[in-house]
């Protein structure tokens, strides 16, 4: 099971949101350009290489061009024109792709605070095995968080590589979030199959909107309704099944 954190400035805002996955069974997925980290995509690429190598992998790339052509590449081969590249990559893949971010718990208290609005939204449960046929999906996989940018030697790596490290590293700052993230070759609204959706939890602050909303579907048999509560002797959060006309205790404040 992977979870989705969702959250709203208003009480019908997030329930449209969450309308969205349990009625009209879409999910939003997401231009990386616009996310709250300015190093998304961020890799380092090495460019450096002999003579040779250089020679037989541009041919290989390039394999109609003529010689001229590879001797105005390597002309340009310069310090200067790889910051370019660099750059100029990075621009292309933010464009290009968009991504679904998901999280490995249901409970992880920060990720309430940063991506439910302060607990006041919601948390979607999706089974894994029914996303990964989705129109358009291009990998997937947990993100790998480190202290550097990832290396990626053009010249001597396979270029499956260069996809992995780009789309699956961050910052090491980021790694209380255990993501997973779905990356595709389009950003917008996409369907998902119905069985996909297992669980939906709401917020310790929930607004009372999704708690209306919760309360007169929780008898589905498809979806399971779960409200956070919090815990009174720890800092922690309980996840408790919502029963119609029984109103959880959850959060004053």
């Amino acid at each position: 099971m992977l979870y989705k954190y969702v959250g709203a400035q208003s009480g019908n805002e997030a329930l449209k949101l969450l309308q969205s996955f349990c009625e009209q069974y879409t999910l939003k997925v997401s231009e990386p350009a616009t996310f709250n980290d300015p190093f998304e995509f961020k890799i380092a690429i090495n460019l450096e290489a002999d003579e040779e190598t250089m020679r037989d992998r541009f041919f290989r790339d390039n394999k109609d061009a003529s010689e001229e052509a590879y001797e105005s590449w390597r002309r340009h081969h310069t310090e200067q024109s790889q910051w370019w590249i660099k750059q100029e990559t990075r621009k292309e893949l933010l464009s290009r792709f968009g991504v679904f971010c998901v999280a490995e718990a249901e409970d992880n208290y920060l990720m309430w605070s940063h991506y439910a609005k302060n607990h006041t939204g919601f948390c979607v449960g999706l089974d894994e095995a029914h996303l990964t046929g989705l129109n358009g999906l291009v990998s997937g996989g947990f993100v790998e968080y480190s202290e550097k940018a990832p290396l990626f030697r053009f010249h001597f790596d396979p270029p499956d590589l260069f996809e992995k490290l780009v789309f699956g590293s961050k910052s090491k700052c980021w790694a209380y979030e255990h993501e997973y993230r779905f990356v595709f070759d389009h950003s917008g609204l996409i369907e998902f199959p119905r069985a996909a959706l297992k669980e939906v939890i709401l917020g310790c602050r929930a607004h009372f909107q999704l708690r209306t909303y919760a309360h007169a579907n929780c008898d589905r048999d498809e979806v399971r309704f779960f409200q956070m509560c919090e815990d009174f002797q720890e800092y922690r959060l309980d996840k408790q099944i919502v029963v119609r006309d029984a109103w959880t205790m959850s959060s004053f404040f």
